[in-house]
C-alpha cells in the first residue's frame, strides 16, 4: 500500500504522505497542509466508481452533511475538491489516538468506560439526527478516541439528508453488515432509529467483547439480523447489572417503532444505571450532550477602550442601499470560506474526580457543573479553575489550538484531607495564631482547613503570658487542645526565646505515566479507577507503590518516595507480553472428536486447532453437543508450544 502512486504527490495545497487506510467507498491518506502548515486526512472516491454518478453525488453529501455540523464529537471537514483528473476528495481533520475497534479488539471495555463512549457517541450522533442527517454506517472502525480520551464520529459517508433525493434503490443495503439494522438489511429506508441500532450493537460488543448476531457469511449475518432473537447479556457476561439489558432489548428491537424515538431517551436511560440518584442540573445557559455533559459555548470576552457615540449621519441615497446587501453578502462567503479552511476553534472537556465543580475560565465564572464540554474557544492560553463544596480547589494553565480538543480530569481532594483544631483556654477570650499568623478568633472555637503536618499555635490575652504549643495535624483530625493561661508576673525581663519552628509537612503531588499509556494505575495494590497518564494530588509525604496493568503488556511495579511539598513524575516503560502456541484435542477416550472451543469466553473454532496467545493464564473450555463442558485453566508462556487434550464422557 505504501507504494501508492499518490504518496508524494501534492494535490491542490496537499502534500500526501501516507495511507491511512480504505474501504468500499474509498482511500484515505495522511496529508500536510502547506498553507497552513498542518496534518490532515484526505479522502479519494475509489478509482473504479469515478465513472458512476451516483456514487459520486453520494460522496458530495458526505461532504455536505459532514461540514454541516459543527460538534465536538464530529469530525471535522475542512474542504471538497477534484483533481485534474477528475478524481474527488475531501480534505478532513486528522486525529491521533485509536478506533474503538481498536479498543474492543483489544480488551473488554469496562462498564464505566462503555458508558461513556456510548454517551459521547450519542451526542453527537443527536446533534446530527437534529439536523436530519443519519449517518447509516456508525461502527467501532468510524469511532476515534483521541490521545486525550476525547470521542470523533468520523465517515458520513453513507449520511442521507432528509430533504434530499434517495440515491440508494429500494433493495440496495447500505452499512456494515454486523452493525446494519434490520430495516438496512432488507434494503429499506434508514432513518435515525437504524444509527439507534447501530449503536446498541456497539454497546453490546463493549459489555460483552461479542456481537450480538453472528453468521458464516454477510448473507446469513443479515438473514440473523432479521429474524433470529437476540442473545441476552447474562449468558454472556453474568456480573452486568440488570438494567442494561433493557436498554440493549429497547435499542435491538427489531421493528423500528419499538426502539428509542431519539437518543435522548437512550442517554437517560443509560444515566439511571450509572447514577440512579444524581438530579439533572438546569442549565438554561448550557445545551445537555450527554447524561453527564454538558456545552458551553464561551469567547473569551477582549478589552476594549469605550468608543463615543458617533455622530448622526445623514441620510444616504437609495444607490448606497444596494452596497449593503452585496457587503454582507461578501463578509458571509469570506467566513464561510474561512470555516472551510481554518476550521473551527477548539475545545476543552473538562471532567474531575468527584463531578459536580464550579468552573472558572480566565477567573470569569461560566453556566454549567464537571464534567463540561467548553467551546468553541479561540486559539490561545486558558486558565481553568475548579472548585467543590467539601473539596480542594484545582487549577491548571492549557493552550488550546485551532480544531484542537483538550481533554483533562482533575482529582479534588476532600475537604477531609484537611485538619481542625479545636482550642478552649481558661480563662476564655484569648486571640489564635498559627504559625505567626492572626487567625481572627478567640477561644473557645476551632480553626478549619489547617493542612496536614507540624504547626506552632499560640494563644494571646491581655494580662496573661503568651501561650505557645506545636500540634501535630494528621488528615481529617480534629485536635483538641485545651489551655490554662497563667497571668503575668512582674519580673526582670528575659530574653524572649521562642521554640524554633519546625518543618511543616506539606502535601506532595504525583504524575503517573508510562509508555504506551492508558494503563490501570493501581495505588498502594488498590485500583484508583485511573489510567496513565494521570496526576493524583494532596498525597501525604510516604512511600506509596505504583502498580500499572495494560492489556498485552506486563504488569509494572515501583516504589516511588515523595518528600514534603514535591512534585515528582514517573513515566515506566511497558514491556509487551510475548505470544506462545497451545493446541488444542479432544477425544472420547477412542476416537477425535471436534467440538467448539472458548478461550476466557470467546469462541476460536473446533478442535483439534492451534493458536495463538499472549502469555498469561486463561480459562479454555470446551463444548460438544450431548456431553459435559469441558473446562481447564491453562498458563500460556511467551515462546513455547504446549498441548492440552480434552476427554469427553457422558
Amino acid at each position: 500500500m505504501e507504494n501508492d502512486p499518490r504518496i508524494g504527490k501534492i494535490i491542490s495545497h496537499y502534500k500526501i504522505t501516507g495511507i491511512l487506510g480504505g474501504g468500499g467507498m474509498g482511500v484515505v491518506y495522511k496529508a500536510e497542509d502547506i498553507n497552513l502548515k498542518r496534518t490532515v486526512a484526505l479522502k479519494f472516491l475509489a478509482l473504479n466508481l469515478i465513472s458512476n454518478e451516483q456514487t459520486k453525488t453520494r460522496f458530495k453529501i458526505e461532504a455536505r452533511a459532514a461540514s454541516a455540523l459543527d460538534h465536538p464529537r464530529v469530525g471535522t471537514i475542512y474542504q471538497i475538491g477534484e483533481t485534474d483528473q477528475g478524481e474527488m476528495y475531501i480534505a478532513m481533520a486528522y486525529y491521533e489516538g485509536d478506533t474503538l475497534k481498536d479498543r474492543i479488539d483489544q480488551k473488554k471495555i469496562p462498564e464505566k468506560q462503555a458508558i461513556k463512549y456510548t454517551t459521547q457517541i450519542a451526542s453527537g450522533l443527536a446533534a446530527a439526527h437534529e439536523q436530519g442527517i443519519v449517518h447509516r454506517d456508525v461502527k467501532p472502525a468510524n469511532i476515534i478516541i483521541t490521545k486525550d480520551g476525547f470521542v470523533k464520529i468520523l465517515d458520513f459517508g453513507l449520511a442521507k439528508l432528509d430533504d434530499s433525493t434517495r440515491i440508494t434503490t429500494e433493495g440496495t443495503s447500505m452499512g456494515t453488515p454486523a452493525y446494519m439494522s434490520p430495516e438496512q438489511a432488507k434494503g429499506h429506508e434508514a432513518d435515525n432509529r437504524s444509527d439507534i441500532w447501530s449503536l446498541g450493537v456497539i454497546l453490546y460488543e463493549m459489555l460483552t467483547g461479542e456481537l450480538p448476531f453472528l453468521g458464516a457469511d454477510s448473507m446469513s449475518l443479515m438473514f440473523n439480523i432479521v429474524n433470529t432473537p437476540l442473545r441476552p447479556l447474562n449468558e454472556i457476561h453474568t456480573d452486568l447489572k440488570p438494567g442494561y439489558q433493557k436498554i440493549i432489548d429497547k435499542a435491538l428491537a427489531k421493528k423500528k417503532e419499538d426502539r428509542y424515538a431519539n437518543l435522548e431517551e437512550m442517554i437517560q436511560d443509560l444515566k439511571s444505571i450509572e447514577q440512579p440518584s444524581r438530579p439533572v442540573a438546569d442549565d438554561t445557559d448550557t445545551v445537555i450532550l450527554e447524561p453527564d455533559y454538558k456545552e458551553t459555548r464561551i469567547i473569551p470576552e477582549k478589552k476594549s477602550t469605550p468608543k463615543k457615540a458617533p455622530a448622526p449621519r445623514p441620510k444616504r441615497k437609495s444607490k448606497a442601499r444596494i452596497f449593503i446587501p452585496v457587503l454582507l453578502m461578501l463578509g458571509v462567503l469570506g467566513f464561510v470560506l474561512f470555516k472551510m479552511q481554518s476550521g473551527p476553534a477548539g475545545f476543552l472537556e473538562i471532567t474531575s474526580d468527584p463531578p459536580g465543580a464550579s468552573i472558572q475560565l480566565n477567573e470569569q465564572l461560566i453556566a454549567g457543573k464537571t464534567p463540561i464540554i467548553i467551546g468553541p474557544l479561540e486559539a490561545g492560553n486558558y486558565k481553568v479553575n475548579l472548585s467543590l463544596n467539601g473539596h480542594q480547589s484545582m487549577e491548571k494553565e492549557f493552550k488550546v489550538g485551532i480544531n484542537d480538543t483538550i481533554a483533562h480530569e482533575f482529582g479534588l481532594p476532600p475537604a477531609e484531607l484537611m485538619a481542625t483544631f479545636i482550642i478552649k483556654s481558661t480563662p476564655a477570650g484569648a486571640a489564635i495564631f498559627v504559625d505567626g499568623k492572626p487567625t481572627g478568633k478567640v477561644t473557645p472555637t476551632s480553626v478549619n482547613s489547617i493542612e496536614p503536618g507540624e504547626h506552632e499555635v499560640e494563644l494571646r490575652l491581655a494580662g496573661y503570658t503568651n501561650t505557645l504549643k506545636t500540634l501535630y495535624a494528621e488528615a481529617g483530625d480534629n485536635k483538641p487542645w485545651s489551655a490554662s493561661l497563667e497571668k503575668q508576673v512582674a519580673i526582670a525581663a528575659k530574653p524572649d526565646i521562642k521554640k524554633p519552628k519546625q518543618k511543616i509537612q506539606k502535601r506532595a503531588s504525583l504524575l503517573v505515566e508510562s509508555n504506551p499509556s492508558d494503563a490501570d494505575i493501581y495505588l498502594n495494590q488498590r485500583n484508583s479507577g485511573k489510567k496513565t497518564p494521570h496526576r493524583f494530588e494532596g498525597l501525604l509525604p510516604n512511600t506509596y507503590r505504583i502498580d500499572l496493568s495494560l492489556a498485552g503488556y506486563k504488569d509494572k511495579k515501583q516504589q516511588v518516595t515523595l518528600s514534603s511539598g514535591q512534585d515528582k513524575e514517573i513515566k515506566p516503560i511497558l514491556k509487551q507480553k510475548e505470544k506462545g502456541k497451545i493446541t488444542l484435542q479432544a477425544f472420547d477416550g477412542l476416537t477425535m472428536k471436534f467440538p467448539n472451543i472458548y478461550v476466557d469466553g470467546k469462541l476460536y473454532g473446533q478442535t483439534p486447532k492451534t493458536i495463538e496467545l499472549l502469555e498469561g493464564e486463561y480459562i479454555v473450555e470446551a463444548k460438544l453437543f450431548d456431553y459435559d463442558n469441558q473446562k481447564k485453566k491453562i498458563t500460556v508462556k511467551g515462546g513455547q508450544k504446549e498441548t492440552v487434550k480434552f476427554t469427553f464422557k457422558k
